[in-house]
C-alpha cells in the first residue's frame, strides 16, 4: 500500500501509477493527480485549488473573448451592421476559434469523468449540456443560424468556479489537519550506562531511556520516569494551558516540553505513536462514505436520468406544441444546466470534511464518520466505572490509629516500601512529605492477595487484609472500627496488636462531574456498567446521583446489554475488558488513558479530558443542522429552477449562474463549521 503524492490517499500497489517528475519517481493514484502535481507542485487540496485557478485563468481568457463577440449579436445596431458582407457568420467563426480551446481546457475533464464513471452523476449533466451546445453551434454556423458558444463556455467557466470554491473549502479543512504534521527532532539524547549520548532518531528503540530539554519536541510516546515536567499538548487537546506530567504519566510525540527536563522511557515510535495514529485515521476517515452520503449519492443516481427525461420532454414540447424548436433547445439546455446537482453533491461531504478537521483540532480522533450522523440521536450513555468515572488510582480515605501514630509510622512506611501493591503506594503517597528514619527489615514475606509481613530487631510487623491478620493470630474488633464495608481496607499490626486501620477510595475524576452536568443538559440517560461488587457500584452511583447501575459484569455481560439496547447509545470506557463493548456499541468512546485495544475498538478517541466528548456532540448537532440546510436548499432550489427552465423563463447562461450561486451557498454555509467554537 502506497500513498498518492498529490491527494495523499492510500492506493494499492496494483493500481499505483509511478511517474518521474523533476527527476524523482513518485506514486500517484490516477493520471489526474500526476498531472495536477506536475503542473502545480503542490500536494492535496492546495494543488487542486491551484490547478483550478490556472484553468480559470487560461480557459477564462478564451471564454471571455467568446462572450465579447457574442455581445455583438445581442445588440440590434451591431446585428444590422454584421449582416453587411456576411460579417455575422465571420463573428460566429471567431467565436468557434476562441471557444475550442476553452472547451478543451475546461470541458474535457468533465467529459472524461462522465465516460469513465459509467454512471449518471453531476459530470454527466455538465458534459451533455456543454458539448451539446458546442456541437449544435458548429452545425448552426453552416446553416447561418443562432450559435450558443457563449452558453457552453460560460457554463464551464462558472462550473469550474464552483469547483474552485469547493476545493478552497476542502483546502481550508486540510490545513487544520496539516497542523498535526510537525517535524520531530532528528537527534536525541539517549541515556546509556549513566551517560548521555546524542544519537539519530532512527536509532532509538522501544525501552530506551531518553532526555528531552525545555523547548524541544518529544520524539516518541512514552512514560515520565523521574521529575515532574510541564508539557504543551495543545495539538492534541486544543488547550494552550500547560499540563503537568508527574512520574509514571504518559507523554506523546510532537508535544513540547515547556518547563523542566524530561527523562522518559520510550514506548511507541514512528507509525505507532498517537500523532501518527491521528494523521492516519483522519486521512482514512475521509475515504469513508457515511450513511447520509450514500443516501444522497443514491438520490443523485436517480435524479440525473430523470432530469435528462425532463429536458427531452421540454425540447419535444416546445418543438411540437409551441412550434418553436430553437426555444425548445434553449429551454432543454437550461434544464440540464440548472438541474446539475453540484450543490447536492457538496451538501454532505464538504460539511463532514470540515467537521473531521475540527474534531482533530480539538484533540479528538474520529475513526468512523457515521458517528457524526448518529451522535445527535443518542438516548443513553453507558459508563465503565474504574478509569472512566474514577481515577483508577487509590487514595487514602480514612485512617484510625489505636496507638501513638508517630511511634509506629516508621514501621508502616518501611514495610510498605517492600511492595508494589496499589494500596501500599497510596499510603506512601499520603505520607511522602514526612521525613522519618526508617528501620531496617528482615524476613520480608509478600503474601499474594493478602499483604506483607516482616521483622525489625525482633519486632513482628503485619500489614494487609483481615484474613492475613486472622492467620497471624491478631484479633480485630469490627464493632469499634466503624469502617465502611464497601471500601478497600488495610490493617496494620505490630507484635500481635492492631495499631491502625486504613480505608481507601478510588476518587471520581475531576473532569467527570463537569462532564456529567453537561450530559444532563443534553437529556441523555446515564447507566454504570462495572465488574465491581454491588456496594462499590452503589456507592459511586449514589455519589453521582446515577439511578441505573449494573455490577459484577463480565465483558460478555456488557456486550449483551449493549446488544439489547436498540436506541442510539454511547459507551464510554478505557479498559482491555471493555474492548468488545466499545466495538459493539452504536458509538464507542475511549478515554485518553485507555488501553490500545480499547482505542482500536472505539469509534471516537478522546486525547484530552471527558469534556471533549461534549464538544464533539455539540459539533455533531451543529454539522447536522448545516447538512440539513444544505440539502433543503439543494433539493428545493433544483425543483423551482427546473420548473422555470421548462417553461422558458430562464436561459442557459442564467441557469449556469444560478447553479454556481447554489453551490456557493452550500460552500459558504458549510464553512460556518470552520468558525464553530
Amino acid at each position: 500500500m502506497k500513498i498518492c503524492t498529490q491527494c495523499e490517499l492510500p492506493v494499492s500497489d496494483s493500481a499505483v501509477i509511478i511517474k518521474e517528475i523533476h527527476g524523482e519517481k513518485l506514486p500517484f493514484c490516477c493520471s489526474g493527480c500526476s498531472f495536477t502535481y506536475s503542473i502545480t507542485g503542490e500536494k492535496g487540496q492546495e494543488g487542486i485549488s491551484m490547478l483550478y485557478v490556472a484553468k480559470m485563468a487560461l480557459g477564462g481568457f478564451f471564454a471571455m473573448n467568446v462572450m465579447l463577440l457574442s455581445f455583438l449579436t445581442y445588440s440590434s445596431d451591431f446585428t444590422q451592421a454584421l449582416q453587411i458582407d456576411n460579417l455575422h457568420n465571420l463573428n460566429n467563426w471567431l467565436q468557434l476559434i476562441f471557444a475550442t480551446p476553452a472547451i478543451l481546457i475546461l470541458g474535457i475533464p468533465y467529459l472524461k469523468s462522465a465516460i469513465q464513471n459509467r454512471r449518471f452523476d453531476t459530470d454527466t449533466l455538465i458534459a451533455i449540456g456543454t458539448f451539446t451546445a458546442f456541437f449544435f453551434s458548429i452545425y448552426q454556423i453552416f446553416i447561418e443560424g443562432k450559435v450558443y458558444f457563449d452558453t457552453a463556455c460560460m457554463i464551464l467557466f462558472l462550473v469550474t468556479t464552483g469547483r474552485l470554491l469547493e476545493s478552497s473549502g476542502k483546502a481550508r479543512a486540510a490545513r487544520v489537519l496539516e497542523k498535526l504534521k510537525v517535524s520531530l527532532p532528528t537527534t536525541i539524547l539517549k541515556i546509556e550506562q549513566e551517560q548521555e549520548i546524542e544519537v539519530p532518531l532512527e536509532k532509538i528503540t522501544t525501552g530506551d531511556i531518553i532526555k528531552v530539554k525545555t523547548g524541544e519536541r518529544i520524539p516518541a510516546d512514552g512514560t515520565v520516569l523521574w521529575e515532574t515536567v510541564a508539557v504543551n499538548e495543545a495539538m492534541f487537546t486544543g488547550e494552550s494551558k500547560w499540563v503537568e506530567k508527574p512520574p509514571h504519566s504518559k507523554v506523546y510525540a510532537g508535544t513540547i516540553v515547556v518547563d523542566g527536563i524530561l527523562t522518559m522511557k520510550v514506548e511507541q515510535l514512528g507509525e505507532q505513536t498517537a500523532l501518527s495514529h491521528i494523521q492516519r485515521l483522519s486521512q482514512m476517515a475521509k475515504l469513508k462514505e457515511t450513511r447520509l452520503q450514500k443516501l444522497v449519492d443514491k438520490i443523485a443516481s436517480y435524479f440525473t436520468p430523470t432530469v435528462l427525461m425532463v429536458a427531452l420532454c421540454t425540447l419535444l414540447g416546445w418543438w411540437f406544441i409551441e412550434k418553436n424548436p430553437i426555444k425548445g433547445f434553449e429551454s432543454a439546455l437550461a434544464v440540464l444546466i440548472v438541474a446539475c446537482p453540484c450543490a447536492l453533491g457538496l451538501a454532505t461531504p464538504i460539511a463532514q470534511y470540515l467537521a473531521l478537521s475540527k474534531t482533530a483540532e480539538i484533540g479528538v480522533i474520529v475513526q468512523d464518520l457515521d458517528v457524526l450522523d448518529k451522535l445527535h440521536l443518542a438516548k443513553r450513555i453507558y459508563y465503565d466505572k474504574t478509569g472512566t468515572i474514577t481515577e483508577a488510582k487509590f487514595t487514602l480515605h480514612k485512617e484510625v490509629w489505636f496507638k501513638d501514630k508517630f511511634s509506629f509510622l516508621p514501621y508502616l512506611l518501611s514495610v510498605e516500601q517492600q511492595t508494589n501493591h496499589p494500596l501500599a503506594k497510596a499510603i506512601l503517597e499520603h505520607y511522602k512529605k514526612i521525613d522519618l528514619t526508617l528501620p531496617n527489615l528482615e524476613n520480608i514475606q509478600n503474601h499474594t492477595g493478602k499483604g506483607i509481613t516482616a521483622h525489625s530487631q525482633g519486632t513482628e510487623i503485619v500489614c494487609g487484609s483481615e484474613k492475613l491478620l486472622t492467620e497471624r493470630g491478631i484479633e480485630i474488633d469490627k464493632t469499634t472500627l466503624q469502617q465502611p464495608d464497601d471500601l478497600p481496607t488495610v490493617y496494620f499490626a505490630v507484635d500481635k496488636t492492631l495499631i491502625a486501620v486504613f480505608t481507601f477510595e478510588d476518587k471520581v475524576r475531576e473532569d467527570f462531574r463537569m462532564f456529567q452536568e453537561r450530559i444532563h443538559e443534553l437529556y441523555i440517560e446515564e447507566v454504570i456498567l462495572t465488574g465491581d461488587h454491588e456496594k462499590s457500584a452503589r456507592r459511586v452511583a449514589q455519589q453521582l446521583n446515577i439511578r441505573k447501575y449494573r455490577h459484577g459484569l463480565l465483558p460478555q455481560d456488557k456486550l449483551n446489554i449493549l446488544k439489547q439496547d436498540k436506541d442510539v447509545h454511547i459507551m464510554l470506557a478505557d479498559g482491555i475488558n471493555d474492548a468488545p463493548a466499545l466495538a459493539e456499541a452504536e458509538i464507542g468512546v475511549a478515554v485518553s488513558k485507555a488501553e490500545d485495544i480499547a482505542k482500536q475498538s472505539a469509534s471516537i478517541i478522546l486525547m484530552g479530558d471527558l469534556l471533549q466528548l461534549i464538544e464533539v456532540i455539540r459539533l455533531a448537532k451543529f454539522v447536522r443542522r448545516i447538512v440539513r440546510s444544505n440539502l433543503f436548499w439543494a433539493f428545493f432550489y433544483n425543483l423551482i429552477a427546473i420548473g422555470l427552465a421548462v417553461f422558458g423563463y430562464i436561459n442557459p447562461v442564467f441557469s449556469a449562474v444560478a447553479m454556481v450561486v447554489s453551490s456557493l451557498f452550500v460552500v459558504v454555509n458549510s464553512n460556518r463549521i470552520y468558525y464553530w467554537n
